[in-house]
């Protein structure tokens, strides 16, 4: 492709699909005690997650990509591609987007900086569907467009069954209160649009996880979605998550991921995320 396409590794991307797709990541950091990982598959998912049981909250730590890893990396791309396609997390909860732009400006050919507004793999399908535009041979600007619609409806349900990780890790405010109201509860975690929301809580499980799907069904309804289901150790629960909602829901793409290292940072070792997207009209 003449377009480069950049992303960050807090997008969950399979890595057939970016070997594939020739996409290009920058990883995340992460921080486990003395000692600093890039996310580029370093560290197992599971050796990161069943270290991150055995830390408390707060102890775990993330570190964005440098200006500078950015810089290079579209210096490199710059020696074949005409333009470059960088497309990242949320900028509200992740300084990545800001970073992007400020090496985007040094950059010896045109670089296109995209906030998809959430993380994960409504992330994620925001790259895919900027690749399958250069594939059918659209004008970047065009490519650029539908990539910024995917984003306005793309985001992330979190289930958190400690949120003491999130509020520790700084991704959500008002951390006394939400502690002492919180703490014994599954909360559900909405990332979308730039906004980082409450969005459910429940005593048991079994019943975050019927409030989840429920939330899914209202949110789609009939609508065609793209769905991908991140979980953090247990494979079987993420992919009885994932039958039921393929289901309940018109699923035109589906995915069993792991939750990026990154994001299980904040998230907990026994957390599950379902990432959503819309397809777009042809």
């Amino acid at each position: 492709m003449k377009t480069a396409i950049v992303t960050d590794s807090a997008a969950g991307l399979p890595a057939h699909l970016i070997r594939r797709d020739a996409i290009h990541l920058v990883p995340f950091w992460v921080q486990i005690g003395e000692r600093s990982y890039p996310d580029d598959g370093t560290l197992s998912p599971d050796e990161f997650f069943r270290s991150l049981e055995h830390h408390p909250p707060g102890t775990v730590r993330t570190a964005t990509p440098s200006v500078e890893t950015f810089a290079a990396l579209y210096r490199r791309l710059a020696e074949k591609a005409e333009a470059i396609l960088s497309i990242h997390l949320t900028d509200k909860n992740s300084a990545t987007c800001n970073l992007a732009r400020l090496a985007a400006q040094e950059a010896p050919i045109p670089v296109h900086v995209i906030n998809t507004r959430t993380t994960a793999m409504g992330e994620g399908f925001v790259v895919l569907e900027a690749i399958r535009s250069l594939r059918r041979g659209l004008p970047l600007q065009q490519v650029i467009e539908r990539s910024r619609r995917a984003a306005e409806e793309a985001g992330l349900l979190a289930l958190l069954p400690n949120i003491a990780y999130a509020v520790h890790g700084g991704r959500v405010a008002s951390a006394a209160r939400l502690l002492g109201n919180l703490l014994r509860v599954h909360v559900l975690l909405a990332v979308e649009r730039d906004k980082l929301t409450i969005a459910g809580q429940a005593r048991s499980r079994r019943a975050a996880l019927t409030r989840l799907v429920r939330k899914m069904r209202q949110r789609w309804g009939e609508r065609p979605v793209r769905l991908a289901v991140h979980y953090a150790l247990d494979r079987a629960e993420g992919q009885a998550l994932l039958d039921e909602l393929e289901a309940e829901l018109h699923c035109v793409e589906s995915h069993l991921l792991r939750i990026p290292p990154p994001l299980g940072v904040h998230a907990g070792p026994n957390a599950l995320g379902v990432a959503y997207a819309p397809r777009l009209s042809e």
